[in-house]
C-alpha cells in the first residue's frame, strides 16, 4: 500500500491452493469520516481449474465503495 495526502493505492494478492487473484484499491479520503474507494482485479487465473476441479470465474467489474464514519463520543 502507499498513501499520499488525500489519496491511497492498495494492491493485493490473494493465493488458495491454485486459485490467484490480484486486486488494486485506489481510494480517496475527502475528509476524516467520508472516503470513496474503486476497487477492480487486474489479473487472474480466469479459465483455470481450482483443486476441485472447477472452473474459476472471477467478477471483473470494478467495485465502487462509500464509506462514511460516525464517531461514537470521547
Amino acid at each position: 500500500g502507499f498513501e499520499m495526502g488525500s489519496f491511497g493505492l492498495l494492491v493485493g494478492q490473494h493465493f488458495e491452493d491454485t486459485d490467484e487473484l490480484t486486486h488494486v484499491n485506489l481510494s480517496y479520503a475527502y475528509n476524516d469520516n467520508l472516503s470513496f474507494t474503486i476497487s477492480a482485479p487486474v489479473g487472474s487465473n480466469d479459465g483455470d481449474l481450482n483443486s476441485a476441479g472447477e472452473l474459476i470465474s472471477v467478477d471483473e467489474d470494478p467495485l465502487f465503495v462509500v464509506s462514511y464514519t460516525l464517531p461514537l463520543g470521547e
